[in-house]
C-alpha cells in the first residue's frame, strides 16, 4: 500500500475481462488482419475521489471505462445496483471506514471486466483539531522535540530539515504540546509552545511561537522544591495548559491546570501515576501509566463542569498462544483523540499477570508474558456510550506500543513499538494492520505527522534523531531524511552507556529476545520499576515485586533481586537466554564455561554488549524532585535504634552485602511465606534489603508486592514487629516515619 496521505481523485482499473467462447480452429485458416487483434472487451476504469465523509454523497464515475454499456456497483456497505447503462452514480455511505467499492461493467459483446478502488469514509474532524501530549509536536514547518537525555527541547526546521535552535530551561522535558492561536488573537505571534519538565527543574514552560520562527518564554509553572514530578502536557480550551502530576506527598495523580498566562486553576485528582494526555475541545482525556491488575484505568474530564469520570480497560482472558496472550493494559502513556472527536487510541503493553505456576499452574513463556496491547475506546456519547471499549488490535511479536499518532483525516493510525523497533499503520476503524516500517530508530517514542499531512516524524530517542518518513511513498521505504538532534552534533553521555541504552530496550536483537516480545524496558521503562508481581516460580524464584533500577549505581557489587542470585547486571544473560528465549550476547562457549553460573566467575568483560548494559543501568540516577518539607521527626524515628529502620537502612539506603563470595547476607522479616519460592533452586532463608531512595514512587512493597502502600509496610505487613518496631508508634509518628520514607 502507499502512504495514508490522501490525493485528490484516485483511478484503479483492474481489468478482469472474461473472454468469449471460442469454437477449435485450423491454425492455417486464422486471419491475420490486425483489425481483428484490436481488444474487443470493455476495461473497467473507476474515477473516484480518494475520501469521503459520512452521509456525504459523493459521484462515483465509470464513464472512462473503454467499450462499456452497462455497470453495476458494490459498495461495500451492503447495498449493490443492478446493471444499469448509466455510468455515473452517486452514494453515500452512513457509518465511518476503509469502503472497497467494487464496478462491473459489460461490454457489448457480452464479456465483463471488474475494477476496484478503495475510499476512506471518516466523520468531519473537530475544530480546532484534537491534540495529544508527545516528545514530538509540529506547527507550521517547524517540528520541536523534547529530549531529556540531551537537556533541552530541538526546534527543528522542516524545510530545511535540520535542528535550528535548542531551549535548554527545562533539563529534563518529556512531553510537549503546541496549538496556533485563533485567528485575531495572539498579538501576531504564530501559536504556544508547551513543555513538561519532569525534573530537575520539574514544571511546566510555555512560549510563544513567532511568526519568524523564533521563540522566547512566555510564563513557567516552576514545582521546583514542592516534591511534586509532570511528565504529560496538552493546550486545551482556550489554551488553557494541563499538566498530569504525580508528588511525594499526594499519591494520588493530579491534572494541573494553568490559564495561558500561567495564572493557576482547577487540580482534579484523577489517580495514581497518571501520564498519557490528550484533548479535544471540551475534554481531556487522561490514562493511569501503570495498571493495577483488576484492569487499565483512564479518565474523562471536562473543564468546564469539572466533572471527572473513571473508565476501565478490560483484561484480556483469552488463552495464551503464540499470537495471544491474557493479561492487562498498562503502561498507558501513547494516547490520542481520532480527529473527529468519537474515538480514543490508547496503548502500551500487556502484562500477563494471570500467568504462572503459583497463579494458574503454567509457567510463564517468553510469547506470553508481554506483549503490545492497543484499544479504541469511545469518548463521545454520539458514537457509543463513553468509556465503551470498541476494539483492540492484534499486533503479534510487537512489544510495548510507545506512540501513536492520526492521520490529518483520521483514517489512519500510526502506532511504534519500542523494542521492535516498527512503525505500523493501522486502520483508524478497526486497528487493522496495513503496512510497516521495521527497524526503525532506537527508543521511539514519540509520533507526529505534519500539518500538511505529508511527512510522518518519528522521535528516535536513543538514535538522537528525528526521523522523517514520506507519506506519499511507499510504507516500509527508509527514511527520507534524519535530523540529528544534538547542539552541534555533541554527546553528553559516555559512548559505553549510550549504547547500552540501545542494547535496553532492543527487544529486535534475537541475542535479547526470541520474538522481539521483551526487553529489559518491559518491565524497566525509564529505569523505574512496573508496579508488577510477577509469578517466577519456574525460575526457582516466587513472587516477586519489580525493583527499581534508578539509583543502581549505588548497588554496584550488591547482591541483585530479592533472592540475591546475581552479583552483577551482565547476570541478565541467563533470563535473556531463558524466559525471553534470546540467544545470548554470550558466545556458546563462554556460556557453557565458568561464566556460566550467576555467582560463578565474573561475566563482566566477555560481552561489548553485556558490558554496555551494565554501563547504562549503572547511569540512570535518581529521580529528581526535591521537596522542601521538614522531616527531622521522621527520620529521628527512624534512626531510633528501639524502631531499628537504620540498622538496615543506613541514611536509607541497604544493608545488603555478601557475608562470604556467592552468599548474600539477607534477612527474615517475617514477609516470607508459601508463594514466596526458592533461592536458585533451595530454600529461601531470607530476602535482600532493599535501598530506600525513591521508594515514594515505587509501590506496591515488599518483595511479592503484599504492602499497597508505605502505611502497610509499617503496620499491616509487620504484625510482629520483625520488619521495625512499630507497634507502639502513635498514628502521628507513623505519619511523620512515612513522610520522612517519602522524602527519601
Amino acid at each position: 500500500m502507499r502512504g495514508a496521505r490522501p490525493v485528490a481523485a484516485l483511478v484503479v482499473a483492474m481489468a478482469c475481462a472474461s473472454p468469449p467462447a471460442t469454437d477449435d480452429v485450423d491454425d492455417t485458416d486464422v486471419d491475420t488482419d490486425t483489425d481483428d487483434l484490436r481488444p474487443t472487451g470493455p476495461d473497467a476504469v473507476i474515477a473516484a475521489p480518494a475520501l469521503a465523509l459520512v452521509d456525504e454523497t459523493v459521484t462515483l464515475d465509470a464513464s472512462g471505462s473503454l467499450r462499456a454499456v452497462q455497470a453495476r456497483w458494490n459498495f461495500d456497505d451492503g447495498s449493490v445496483t443492478d446493471w444499469s447503462d448509466v455510468l455515473t452514480v452517486t452514494h453515500a455511505w452512513s457509518s465511518p471506514g476503509h469502503r472497497t467499492v467494487s464496478l462491473e461493467v459489460q461490454g457489448e459483446d457480452g464479456t465483463t471486466s471488474v475494477a476496484t478502488v478503495v475510499l476512506a469514509v471518516t466523520y468531519p474532524a473537530t475544530q480546532p483539531p484534537p491534540r495529544a501530549s508527545s516528545s514530538v509536536v509540529t506547527l507550521g514547518d517547524r517540528a520541536y522535540v523534547a529530549t531529556p537525555d540531551l537537556g533541552a527541547v530541538a526546534v527543528v526546521d522542516l524545510t530545511g530539515r535540520q535542528a535550528v535552535a535548542w531551549l535548554t530551561d527545562c533539563p529534563t522535558p518529556r512531553r510537549l504540546s503546541v496549538a496556533p492561536w485563533p485567528q485575531g488573537q495572539g498579538d501576531g505571534d504564530v501559536g504556544l509552545l508547551a513543555v513538561a519538565c519532569e525534573q530537575g527543574r520539574p514544571g511546566v514552560f510555555l512560549y510563544d511561537v513567532h511568526a519568524d520562527g523564533s521563540v522566547t518564554e512566555r510564563g513557567r509553572a516552576d514545582l521546583s522544591n514542592s516534591g511534586r514530578s509532570v511528565f504529560g502536557v496538552v493546550l486545551g480550551d482556550d489554551l488553557d495548559v494541563v499538566a498530569t502530576m504525580r508528588g511525594r506527598e499526594d499519591p494520588t495523580g493530579r491534572l494541573l491546570t494553568w490559564d495561558a498566562d500561567m495564572v493557576p486553576g482547577a487540580q482534579p485528582g484523577v489517580g495514581s501515576d497518571v501520564r498519557g494526555l490528550a484533548w479535544q475541545p471540551g475534554q481531556v482525556v487522561a490514562t493511569r501509566h501503570r495498571s493495577p491488575d483488576a484492569y487499565g484505568l483512564w479518565w474523562t474530564w471536562v473543564p468546564t463542569t469539572q466533572v471527572l469520570d473513571t473508565w476501565t480497560l478490560a483484561v484480556e482472558t483469552l488463552p495464551d498462544n503464540d499470537i495471544s496472550s491474557r493479561g492487562v493494559p498498562t503502561y498507558l502513556q501513547a494516547v490520542a483523540i481520532r480527529p473527529d472527536g468519537h474515538v480514543a487510541v490508547i496503548a502500551g503493553l500487556r502484562a500477563n499477570v494471570l500467568g504462572g505456576l503459583v497463579r494458574d499452574g503454567a509457567p510463564l513463556t517468553d510469547e506470553n508474558t508481554v506483549r503490545a496491547d492497543i484499544r479504541l475506546v469511545s469518548v463521545d456519547d454520539a458514537l457509543a456510550p463513553t468509556g465503551t471499549e470498541l476494539d483492540h488490535g492484534r499486533l503479534d511479536d510487537r512489544d510495548l506500543v510507545s506512540a501513536v499518532a492520526y492521520a490529518p483525516r483520521g483514517d489512519w493510525l500510526y502506532a511504534a513499538t519500542l523494542g521492535t523497533r516498527t512503525i505500523e499503520v493501522l486502520d483508524a476503524f478497526t486497528l487493522g494492520n496495513a503496512g510497516v516500517w521495521v527497524d526503525t530508530g532506537h527508543g521511539v517514542d514519540g509520533l507526529a505527522v505534519s500539518d500538511d499531512g505529508r511527512w510522518l516524524l518519528a522521535h528516535a530517542r536513543y538514535d538522537r534523531a528525528l526521523d522523517v518518513y514520506d507519506l506519499d511513498g511507499e510504507v516500509g521505504a527508509d527514511p527520507v531524511a534524519r535530523i540529528d538532534l544534538r547542539e552541534d552534533g555533541v554527546e553528553p553521555w559516555d559512548g559505553q552507556v549510550l549504547a547500552g541504552a540501545r542494547v535496553f530496550h532492543d527487544g529486535s536483537d534475537p541475542r535479547m529476545s526470541k520474538d522481539g516480545y521483551a526487553s529489559c524496558a518491559s518491565c524497566h521503562l525509564d529505569g523505574e520499576d512496573d508496579h508488577r508481581v510477577w509469578d517466577f516460580t519456574d525460575r526457582g524464584e516466587g513472587l516477586r515485586n519489580t525493583v527499581s533500577l534508578r539509583g543502581f549505581d549505588r548497588r554496584v557489587g550488591l547482591p541483585i533481586h530479592w533472592s540475591g542470585n546475581f552479583d552483577e547486571v551482565q547476570d541478565f544473560e541467563h533470563d535473556i537466554r531463558g524466559p525471553q528465549g534470546g540467544r545470548g550476547f554470550l558466545t556458546d562457549a563462554q556460556f557453557a564455561g565458568p561464566a556460566g553460573t550467576t555467582l560463578g566467575a565474573p561475566k563482566a568483560g566477555l560481552s561489548p554488549a553485556l558490558d554496555a548494559l551494565a554501563a547504562y543501568v549503572a547511569h540512570e540516577a535518581d529521580l529528581d524532585v526535591s521537596w522542601g518539607v521538614d522531616v527531622s521527626e521522621g527520620q529521628a524515628i527512624f534512626d531510633d535504634p528501639a524502631v531499628g529502620c537504620a540498622s538496615c537502612h543506613p541514611d536509607g539506603g541497604s544493608a545488603s552485602g555478601w557475608l562470604s563470595p556467592g552468599v548474600p547476607a539477607l534477612v527474615d522479616v517475617g514477609t516470607i511465606g508459601p508463594a514466596s519460592g526458592h533461592r536458585l533452586g533451595g530454600e529461601l532463608t531470607g530476602l535482600d534489603i532493599p535501598d530506600l531512595h525513591g521508594v515514594w514512587a515505587t509501590p506496591p512493597y515488599l518483595h511479592d508486592g503484599s504492602a499497597p502502600t508505605l502505611r502497610d509496610v509499617l503496620t499491616t505487613a509487620n504484625p510482629d514487629d520483625l520488619h521495625g518496631v512499630t507497634s507502639d508508634l502513635t498514628a502521628d509518628q507513623l505519619d511523620a516515619l512515612e513522610q520522612y520514607l517519602r522524602a527519601l
